[in-house]
C-alpha cells in the first residue's frame, strides 16, 4: 500500500509562493528599468534638441561678435561656414546677414572668396555704424536644468559632457556679467586713464566670449553627434 506524504501539498504551495515572488520581484525590476530607459531616452532627446537650438545661438553670437573684432582668418571662415548657411537661411537670425537675401548665398563661394566676402561687410559695417558695447544674453538651459534629477540616468561619458558644458556656460556667463558691470562704468564720471581701463576690459572680455562661444559649440557638436 503507497503512503501519501501529507506535506506535499503544503510543500507545493510554498513552491508557487517563492515562484509568485520572484515573477513579482523580476517583473517590478523589469518596469523599472524600462521606465528608466524611457526615461532616458526622453532627457537624451529634450538635452540634444536644446543644445542644437543653443549651437545656433551662440553661432549667431560668435558671428556678431567677430564682427566687431575684424578678424577674419581662413580657419576661422572655413569654421564659420556652415553655420553662416543656416543663419542666413534663418529669420531668426536676419540682421547678421552680410548682404540681401538670394538665391545663391555667399557661402556657395570657395573658402576664400567667402572670407573676403565677410572681410568686406565688415569694413562696410565699420564705416556705417557706431561701435558700441556688445549686449550678449546670458546662456541658459531651462530642460537640461529642469531635469537634472534625470540626467544620472545618462552614460558615463555624456554625463561627463554635460557637466563640463555647464563649467563653460559658468564661464562664459561671467564674463558676460563682467561687459555688462564695465559697459555700466562708462557712464560715470572717470579719468582718461580709468576710461581706457575699462574699454580694455570690455575688449577683453569680448574677446573671450567670442572665443568661448566656439568651443562651447565645439562641445555641443561632440554631445549632438
Amino acid at each position: 500500500m503507497i503512503e501519501i506524504n501529507q506535506n506535499t501539498g503544503s510543500d507545493f504551495e510554498i513552491i508557487l509562493i517563492i515562484i509568485g515572488w520572484l515573477l513579482g520581484m523580476f517583473s517590478s525590476l523589469f518596469i523599472e528599468k524600462y521606465k528608466n530607459y524611457s526615461k532616458r531616452k526622453e532627457v537624451k532627446k529634450g538635452i540634444k534638441s536644446e543644445l542644437n537650438e543653443l549651437r545656433l545661438r551662440l553661432a549667431a553670437t560668435n558671428l556678431e561678435l567677430t564682427f566687431r573684432i575684424g578678424d577674419i582668418t581662413l580657419e576661422y571662415a572655413r569654421w564659420i561656414k556652415p553655420y553662416y548657411k543656416l543663419l542666413f537661411e534663418s529669420e531668426t537670425f536676419a540682421y547678421l546677414r552680410t548682404v540681401p537675401k538670394i538665391d545663391n548665398p555667399i557661402t556657395h563661394l570657395p573658402d576664400d572668396e567667402f572670407q573676403r566676402c565677410l572681410i568686406i561687410s565688415i569694413n562696410r559695417k565699420k564705416d556705417s555704424i557706431v561701435i558700441t558695447t556688445p549686449s550678449v544674453p546670458k546662456i541658459v538651459l531651462p530642460y537640461t536644468d529642469s531635469n537634472y534629477g534625470s540626467i544620472s540616468l545618462l552614460k558615463e561619458k555624456l554625463l561627463f559632457q554635460i557637466a563640463q558644458l555647464k563649467k563653460d556656460i559658468i564661464s562664459i556667463n561671467d564674463c558676460i556679467d563682467d561687459v555688462k558691470y564695465y559697459h555700466n562704468k562708462t557712464f560715470e564720471e572717470l579719468s582718461e586713464s580709468n576710461r581706457k581701463v575699462v574699454e580694455y576690459n570690455i575688449d577683453k572680455n569680448v574677446l573671450s566670449i567670442r572665443d568661448k562661444t566656439k568651443y562651447i559649440i565645439k562641445l555641443i557638436e561632440e554631445i549632438i553627434k
